[in-house]
């Protein structure tokens, strides 16, 4: 799958919005304490964890499919490793709607909470994201790493620094 047009860019836009919806929805939950608020985040959080599911996937094989040794698939690896982070937050997240949906609990910080932090997780995942594109985009191939930095360190704990 690591062609020019790999297919995780363009699942992974849903997930993005559907948890930024979440944690909006919870905001509105929590000041009105109207139900629909609770219910859209309900939604928004299962609609972006399945999508999410699919564009991890295509993310982990998108990277695991870059050359060896590139900065961008190191920035790849790195990548798939906060979107596999961020995914339980909100499953997380979802359970904990799901279970005190019929409570209404106004006000209720821990889902809100989670939100968040796997919203700052998918963040940072996307920036690596960019990495992986700028990386190959303008090097029309990915970056390799330079030899001395491959080669075993030496005695003496230095590395030559040309």
């Amino acid at each position: 799958m690591a062609t020019k047009h790999p297919v995780h860019p363009i699942l992974i836009a849903l997930p993005v919005v559907a948890f930024a919806v979440v944690i909006a929805a919870l905001v509105g939950h929590s000041r009105t304490g109207d139900a629909m608020w609770y219910r859209t985040a309900l939604f928004a959080d299962l609609a972006g964890l399945v999508v999410a599911v699919f564009a991890t996937l295509a993310g982990v094989i998108d990277a695991a499919t870059l050359p060896r040794f590139t900065v961008a698939r190191a920035a790849g690896l790195r990548q798939a490793g906060f979107d596999v982070v961020a995914m339980p937050f909100f499953a997380v997240t979802a359970t904990l709607i799901f279970n005190r949906y019929e409570g209404h609990a106004a006000g209720d910080i821990a889902p809100l909470a989670l939100a968040i932090v796997g919203l700052v997780a998918t963040g940072i995942a996307g920036w690596y994201g960019r990495v992986v594109a700028r990386d190959i985009h303008r090097h029309e191939t990915t970056v390799w790493y330079p030899a001395r930095m491959l080669a075993p360190i030496p005695r003496g704990g230095r590395r030559p620094l040309v």
